[in-house]
């Protein structure tokens, strides 16, 4: 039985702009780092054996993993370019309101942003050489926008939400349908963080 846990990269100076990320090559902040220290106390402690991690190959997604491998004893990160976030083309780094006022309502004809069709389908490559593989925990790390069009891959109808930094869903391959065990869940971000000594 396959499981999937699916996670967003810790937040971003450009996320906390509002500024598009796309696949421009943003690390994490403080924040950022502390979320996903966080949530890989939280994975490290949950007990469910985690087989393997593969990451988006962009800095803010690979940092995340990072944290999380390390922490789990799972050797190195694969990163996989397949798991970048949806390019945004020369909207990339702007404002909504830059944005706005140089595309306007063409934004998506104008500024070359990658199809929903692409997206899905290096996700669903993706996904078909996960399933062709041995390992069946496996972590992945990647960016709001991709897991968005990910999770329609996996179950069409789960809540269209917005996908928390650092969040954790968990999701289970029984009898050839994947199963929702936790979407979008952030309780770790309660948890504290000992100091550096």
């Amino acid at each position: 039985m396959t499981t999937l846990g699916l996670i967003r990269h810790g937040v971003t100076d450009w996320n906390l702009e509002g500024r598009m990320q796309g696949q421009t090559d943003i690390p994490l902040n403080e924040e950022g780092i502390r979320q996903a220290m966080k949530l890989a106390r939280r994975l490290a402690d949950d007990g469910m054996g985690w087989d393997a991690i593969y990451s988006s190959d962009l800095m803010r997604a690979s940092e995340t993993a990072r944290f999380i491998a390390e922490a789990l004893n799972l050797g190195e990160v694969r990163r996989d370019n397949r798991l970048r976030e949806r390019g945004f083309g020369l909207a990339e780094g702007l404002t909504p309101a830059e944005r706005e006022s140089r595309f306007g309502a063409r934004l998506a004809e104008l500024a070359g942003i990658e199809t929903e069709e692409q997206v899905l389908e290096r996700g669903k490559a993706f996904l078909d050489d996960i399933l062709a593989m041995e390992a069946n925990r496996i972590l992945v790390v990647s960016h709001g926008g991709f897991l968005k069009r990910f999770f329609t891959l996996l179950v069409p109808d789960l809540p269209d939400v917005h996908i928390g930094n650092a969040s954790l869903t968990i999701m289970k391959l029984i009898d050839g349908k994947w199963q929702v065990q936790l979407h979008n869940c952030m309780a770790h971000y309660e948890t504290a963080i000992p100091a550096a000594e």
